[in-house]
């Protein structure tokens, strides 16, 4: 990613808002050069913090370590693509009113700097950003006497959320970048298109209880993104069909697999909630446990390299 962002780089700031039907957003325009160049040096700061980090994929919900920042391309991350879609044409915007009616909506704020390739700087906000929200007493001096201030100033963290670079996307706050986003609900509702794809061709019992547990624990959610890599290669999808897990089930007892008899003869695959099992379906799905060649032991891996 790049480190610089020129003097003469122009710098928009633009205040989102979601209305149900996808994001708002009107321009904080005009600006003083001081207050320009006061978030110039913002996001400056949040680059070289970029670049002390260690990048590692985005996964929903994950709590990345202090010195990590989950990335991720864009077209990966639909609702902040749609974020800064409404940013892009800055003419067609209104300017920000903040005591307007879209400033009590207002969910986010981007600054844009318009180098090549351009680059987004997110952060999440609320009316408890204005200073009359926080509860306090301003005073100001205005001459030789302390006043009350009579105005309600705007107030921008000198952090942000999320750094976008043409393509690619930094997160640098994970919790408050989803959370601004709606991402997510989202996500939920990805991983339960990807599930309901992947059990297509097998039985479960219990079905609407395993699509209910993937969907609302947010490490099974990010599991359900490397089950969608897997199922875009066909032969791994054909392969994944009851009569294997049968052969697996009555070959190897210690992955407990636990089945339901059918008054027609056919087998059904049971969803256990439980700790101990409620990943089962969930591992077998992205194919998580391999057999030696040499002992022909069985082993749970995660991380797994196809020879062809």
């Amino acid at each position: 990613m790049t480190d610089v962002i020129p003097t003469d780089s122009n710098i928009r700031v633009s205040m989102l808002g979601s209305d149900g039907d996808g994001f708002r957003a009107q321009r904080l325009e005009p600006m003083g050069v001081e207050l320009r160049e006061q978030f110039r040096a913002a996001c400056l700061s949040a680059v070289a913090d970029l670049e002390k980090r260690t990048h590692v994929p985005y996964a929903p919900g994950r709590k990345p370590d202090r010195h990590e920042a989950a990335a991720a391309a864009l077209d990966d991350v639909a609702p902040l693509q749609a974020a800064l879609g409404s940013v892009a044409q800055p003419g067609q915007l209104d300017m920000f009113d903040p005591d307007g009616e879209f400033a009590k909506h207002v969910d986010l704020y981007v600054v844009a700097v318009e180098t090549d390739p351009p680059q987004y700087f997110v952060r999440s906000t609320s009316r408890r950003k204005r200073l009359r929200q926080t509860n306090r007493i301003a005073a100001v001096l205005r001459g030789q006497v302390f006043e009350t201030l009579e105005d309600d100033p705007l107030l921008f963290d000198l952090t942000f959320d999320a750094v976008v670079v043409g393509a690619d996307v930094f997160i640098l706050n994970q919790a408050s970048f989803e959370r601004s986003l709606g991402f997510l609900e989202a996500a939920r509702q990805a991983a339960e298109s990807i599930v309901t794809a992947a059990i297509a061709g097998l039985q479960i019992a219990n079905e609407a209880d395993f699509v209910e547990a993937v969907t609302t624990d947010v490490n099974m959610i990010a599991k359900t993104r490397s089950i969608a890599r897997r199922l875009e290669d066909p032969t791994y999808a054909e392969r994944m069909t009851v009569e294997n897990l049968l052969t697996v089930s009555e070959k190897h007892s210690e992955i407990h697999l636990d089945w339901e008899d059918g008054d027609d003869g056919s087998r059904s695959l049971v969803f256990l909630p439980g700790p101990q099992h409620r990943w089962l379906i969930l591992k077998l799905l992205d194919d998580d446990y391999v057999q030696s060649l040499v002992t022909e032991l069985v082993y749970e891996s995660n991380s797994k390299h196809r020879l062809e």
